[in-house]
């Protein structure tokens, strides 16, 4: 096991050893951004422009609070959460006749457990929609092979349990699509669709639409999901934080290195925060500039 570390105290230091912000951004920046900003931005123009900014900031602050208790406590989300007050409940399986004990665990702890069954089903989505861009970009192989292998490959990977893998293929993920947004949002400025000074500040003015439908849906969908959320601790937990830390003896030692982890993995937080915000930003703004300025929505064919 290894011994208990100081953390960095310089910012570059701090930077070199960020990751599991990272690691969400890559999961983040999906179908919230893709479909839903730009479909706000085609119905309400410039003008939602700091609904999003605030879509993406405010969930970040139950991200840190979340990964505390993980440096602190060394606890996962899951272990948090079944320390809730209030009623438990069991299961229980027969077998040979015979009732077997199976788990016992917070009424917070169930509700969560729905919430993932519901994510299962949009996990599968997403590989049906990576399957399909593949193909789209002439990939030659049977749908139902390529997502077989696509689920295999990414259950393999978790298996494997390898931390610092899936935290090089994230960066690398999330500097590609930032990127690709980037230049995308430049080369815009290029075109009969350039956005003005003027479209920035209007998307500032704190306007609210007509129709609230479209908005909250994305409000909800953009940033930090409830499912990263919970997701968030276990990545901190992976990177180390807790391991550095060490065992809470009391110490004046254990609390400055407690304080010192918990900025590095603030710094974690609001970093990626204010990339996929970036991104968000970008898509919504292509959106409006685009779409609102030819009278399209992302429905129309």
């Amino acid at each position: 096991m290894c011994s208990p570390k100081d953390a960095p105290k310089s910012f570059g230091q701090i930077l070199r050893l960020i990751g599991p912000g990272l690691i969400l951004t890559a999961s983040i920046v999906g179908s919230g951004e893709v479909i839903a900003t730009p479909k706000v931005a085609a119905e309400a123009g410039f003008s939602l422009l700091w609904l999003i900014i605030i879509g993406c900031i405010i969930k970040v602050f139950v991200q840190v609070e979340l990964g505390r208790i993980a440096v602190a406590k060394g606890m996962s989300s899951l272990a948090a959460m079944n320390t809730m007050p209030g009623p438990r409940f069991s299961i229980t399986h027969r077998w040979n006749g015979k009732a077997h004990h199976v788990a016992t665990a917070s009424w917070l702890v169930w509700l969560w457990l729905f919430m993932y069954i519901g994510t299962i089903f949009q996990v599968a989505g997403i590989v049906g929609a990576v399957t399909e861009v593949l193909k789209a970009a002439g990939l030659k192989m049977d749908g139902n092979l390529l997502a077989i292998l696509i689920g295999g490959g990414t259950a393999t990977m978790l298996v494997i349990g390898r931390y610092k893998m899936v935290e090089r293929v994230s960066i690398v993920m999330v500097a590609g699509f930032t990127f690709c947004t980037v230049i995308a949002l430049g080369a815009l400025q290029w075109t009969d669709y350039a956005i003005q000074w003027d479209d920035i500040v209007d998307g500032f003015k704190f306007q609210m639409p007509s129709n609230m439908t479209t908005a909250l849906a994305a409000f909800g969908i953009i940033g930090v999901g409830a499912s990263e959320l919970i997701f968030y601790p276990y990545w901190v937990l992976e990177k180390g934080y807790a391991v550095n830390v060490g065992e809470n003896d009391r110490s004046d030692g254990w609390y400055q290195r407690a304080k010192g982890w918990m900025k590095v993995m603030q710094a974690d937080a609001w970093v990626s925060m204010v990339i996929y915000t970036a991104a968000t930003a970008a898509f919504f703004l292509l959106g409006a500039a685009v779409l609102h300025a030819t009278g399209q929505t992302v429905d129309d064919d």
